[in-house]
């Protein structure tokens, strides 16, 4: 494994999520992370499958500001697992509590599943079209005001 070019991101809680995204990501530990657009990590890998795209559909459980059922809530993380899956190969699924404020100024606070999938850049971008149109479905079956995706660290509201 090669790894090359880095730079100290310093201390202090305002960088905590730029470095807890690189780890993840690069899974290299400690603050020293690449400068953005250059080779991080060579694991020199032939004939492997690299899939360079993570993608994040974050599942709600409300229905606007009402806590839904947890079977139903479950039907929604598995509807979504399945999709990704069919069309990615696979997921990983994470509970955590998310927040956001309505059309109407009301805060909400409930909890959410983010369910993630990796894609090579050809697969995502050829799936993309169906991928916007699922979650446009799931906004209007689930009567939310947007479902939020994640691309590469960009969060989109569909």
């Amino acid at each position: 494994m090669k790894i090359n070019k880095y730079k100290q991101l310093g201390k202090g809680w305002h960088n905590d999520n730029i470095r807890h995204h690189n780890a993840k990501k690069y899974g290299v530990a400690g603050g020293l992370y690449s400068l953005k657009n250059e080779t991080v990590i060579d694991f020199n890998l032939k004939n492997k499958t690299h899939l360079p795209v993570e993608m994040s559909v974050y599942v709600p459980s409300t229905i606007k500001d009402k806590q839904i059922s947890e079977s139903e809530y479950n039907k929604r993380i598995d509807y979504v697992r399945k999709q990704l899956s069919m069309w990615f190969g696979g997921y990983t699924s994470l509970k955590a509590t998310g927040g956001y404020t309505m059309k109407n100024g009301k805060l909400i606070k409930e909890n959410i599943s983010e369910v993630v999938a990796f894609a090579d850049k050809d697969e995502f971008q050829m799936r993309k079209p169906e991928l916007i149109k699922f979650l446009s479905k799931l906004k209007h079956n689930w009567k939310q005001e947007s479902i939020g995706l994640e691309v590469e660290g960009d969060m989109w509201l569909v």
